[in-house]
């Protein structure tokens, strides 16, 4: 773990946010909601009432 933190310290400011932009920039939205929701281990039944109409209109 401190190799990890020690190296996000010492990397540039702005490489984070181009690593993001790489990773996700060209995602669509459904595909990163249905992979953040598939990560959450508590997602709460009115998170899920409220997230599955927005996935539903990605598509």
């Amino acid at each position: 773990m401190t190799e990890v933190y020690n190296a996000k310290r010492a990397a540039p400011r702005g490489q984070a946010e181009a690593e993001r932009i790489a990773k996700y920039g060209a995602m669509r939205f459904g595909e990163y909601a249905t992979g953040r929701k598939a990560g959450q281990r508590d997602l709460g039944p009115a998170s899920v009432v409220h997230l599955l109409p927005l996935l539903a209109a990605d598509q």
